[in-house]
């Protein structure tokens, strides 16, 4: 209750002091947030309640707890952007708080090193079902895509087989659909992935028939096929909303991965495969991938510093440390107390 109460007139006494600091760098670091004055004032007067009782002092459980809380506010205060940005204009340190962005295959981004991407690839759970299906897309006023599924004339044998689409004039019948040998034979590394099939298809607007034919992409889960020449002219079709078929890959995604290196001096100093939550860390950042291209031909990465990390982490022992202690420390000496004696009575 009291380390509340603490607390709250922290908060009261900072909001009101830091008008009158007198240091520039103070007031930009007080003044940026509220919250920054709050947290600061809890750790003056977490320490301060150390010193002003004995009972905490003397309590190896109350200590911990108190100086646990002590580093996880510290720690994350030290790693926060404020503190980044108050030390960039103290002692210019450029050192980043967080970043995000596109990484192309082969190309690098410096952040103090070199960071490199060598590889990505995308990973996936093997097919329920067809691993391949369809719909029907359609463009809106706002831009925005609209699937429509398709109505088959007999579910038991889709994707083959006869559909509609639901209140457009436009129906089709799936004839084929194939992997022919020499795709297979030159196929990429898929991870998972089903080889893009052959299909062959025909089609109806209108009346208006026309048969197509065509094969998935291996660089990408979509494939659109624009039925353009069963419409009098491009803008004709433009103007009834771009309308696709589209055929996509089922699979769900099991894992992104990615293969990063790091330079200096010229010189590869690591290498390592990173994948969604197990980021690479070195040199004070994590790198963490957001997400894969199904090609591999990029990744989204976001870099983190990990300024204070270890700070936090140090209080956070102390801090389950302590609870154990205040909780289980008394019981546990009583009882070695009673255990120890009787242990070396029954050895003699």
């Amino acid at each position: 209750m009291f380390l509340s109460i603490l607390g709250l007139l922290a908060m009261v006494g900072l909001s009101l002091g830091s008008t009158f600091i007198p240091v520039a760098a103070g007031r930009a670091f007080f003044n940026s947030t509220p919250m920054a004055i709050f947290w600061s004032g809890l750790v003056v007067m977490l320490a301060a309640s150390v010193l002003l009782w004995k009972r905490i002092r003397r309590n190896p459980g109350l200590l911990m707890l108190h100086a646990g809380c002590i580093l996880i506010i510290a720690g994350a205060m030290w790693g926060s952007q404020t503190a980044h940005d108050l030390r960039a204009e103290l002692w210019g340190d450029t050192r980043l708080h967080h970043g995000e962005g596109i990484l192309s295959l082969g190309e690098s981004i410096n952040v103090g090193f070199e960071v490199k991407l060598e590889k990505a690839w995308t990973e996936y759970y093997p097919p329920t079902g067809s691993p391949w299906d369809f719909y029907y897309e359609l463009r809106i006023p706002d831009g925005a895509a609209m699937g429509i599924p398709l109505q088959w004339e007999d579910p038991i044998k889709k994707p083959l087989g006869k559909f509609t689409v639901p209140g457009q004039d436009f129906r089709g019948d799936i004839l084929e659909i194939y992997t022919d040998d020499k795709s297979a034979a030159s196929a990429p590394e898929l991870f998972g992935r089903a080889l893009g099939p052959n299909v062959k298809m025909e089609i109806f607007r209108d009346g208006k028939p026309a048969t197509i034919r065509f094969k998935a992409r291996d660089d990408s889960n979509v494939t659109r096929i624009p039925p353009v020449n069963l419409y009098d002219s491009q803008a004709a079709w433009e103007a009834d909303g771009y309308p696709a078929i589209v055929m996509y890959n089922t699979q769900a995604v099991k894992d992104h991965k990615a293969v990063l290196s790091i330079h200096e001096n010229g010189k590869e100093v690591l290498r390592k495969t990173i994948e969604v939550n197990y980021p690479l860390h070195y040199g004070g950042y994590h790198f963490y991938l957001m997400h894969c291209d199904p090609a591999g031909k990029f990744v989204e990465l976001t870099v983190r510093s990990d300024a204070g990390l270890y700070v936090v982490y140090a209080g956070m022992i102390l801090l389950c440390v302590g609870v154990f202690v205040v909780m289980w420390g008394k019981a546990i000496f009583r009882w070695l107390l009673e255990a120890i004696p009787k242990t070396f009575s029954a050895c003699k």
